[in-house]
């Protein structure tokens, strides 16, 4: 998976991440449940890029019972992850800026 052309921007007036996943346009929103956030997953579909289709689907354990999820247009890459949590860190700490260009980690 290559990332590209990572920035930090609003959209609408919502912190987003603007990159692109082999060359695709995504857009990343701060919302994560916490069990995708306890294992590193982030979503990627819902842009009508069409990463439902693009990305492999995850298979997940739901906490506390046997049964087990599909996730498509989801992540578990490392790399986007790292990339993603520095997101949610900006947000938190409060030093997120729109239009700000991000280096790829090195993982």
């Amino acid at each position: 998976m290559e990332i590209t052309d990572i920035r930090r921007i609003s959209k609408q007036g919502y912190p987003c991440l603007a990159l692109k996943i082999d060359g695709k346009p995504a857009l990343l929103i701060p919302e994560i449940k916490p069990t995708l956030y306890e294992k590193k997953i982030v979503f990627v579909g819902g842009n009508g890029e069409g990463w439902e289709e693009s990305l492999p689907p995850i298979e997940i354990e739901v906490d506390g019972s046997r049964s087990k999820r599909i996730l498509k247009g989801f992540s578990d890459d490392p790399e986007l992850w790292k990339i993603y949590d520095d997101f949610l860190s900006s947000l938190e700490d409060g030093t997120f800026q729109p239009d700000e260009i991000i280096d790829p980690p090195n993982i």
